[in-house]
This record gives C-alpha cells, sequence and structure tokens, in this order.
C-alpha cells in the first residue's frame, strides 16, 4: 500500500507550481488525473482543477444527461435544458451572473 508522507499545505504548493508552468488545458488535465491517482491527492487536486473555470459549462457537463441535452454549434457547445429542470435552472443562471 502507497502511503502519501506530504502535508495537504505542500501539495498545495505543488499543484499551484503546476498551474503557474503549463498551459491551461495541460493543466486541468494533469490536475483531474492527479485527484485519480491516490486519496491524499483527491482533495487539492480538485481544489486546483476547480479553482479558476473559464465557464459554466464544465460544472454543467457533470449533471446527468437526463437533465440537459449538448448539442455543438459553429460557436461551440450548447446546453439545452430538459422541460421540468429549466425553471429550477434559471434561477441558479439569475443568480450565477450576481457575484
Amino acid at each position: 500500500m502507497h502511503i502519501c508522507p506530504l502535508p495537504i499545505e505542500i501539495l498545495t504548493d505543488i499543484f499551484a507550481a503546476i498551474n503557474e508552468g503549463s498551459s491551461k488545458s495541460s493543466c486541468l488535465r494533469t490536475f483531474a488525473a492527479l485527484a485519480k491517482t491516490c486519496r491524499r491527492f483527491k482533495e487539492p487536486a480538485l481544489n486546483a482543477l476547480w479553482k479558476d473555470m473559464d465557464s459554466f459549462m464544465p460544472l454543467v457537463l457533470c449533471l446527468p444527461e437526463d437533465v440537459r441535452e449538448c448539442t455543438t454549434v459553429k460557436e461551440g457547445p450548447r446546453i439545452q435544458w430538459v422541460s421540468y429542470m429549466f425553471q429550477i435552472w434559471t434561477h441558479v443562471m439569475e443568480y450565477s451572473d450576481s457575484t
């Protein structure tokens, strides 16, 4: 069994250095892989992965497929909500712009 002796604070610093030295897409893939590597890496890697989001789309894509329909158009991916979820997510989207 592998045990990672590094404290969370040191792992966070290491993951911050990864974030500074690579392209955004490379960092996202690295953090996703690190989060799956071992339990000790999971929390700091997921924190680094979700820290700076360019859009709301990655979060939406984590939702089950039965509440969304994703299509690709010329401008990029487009999400359409299944009718019963539309009213709920309309409120979420309203409040997400108020930060």
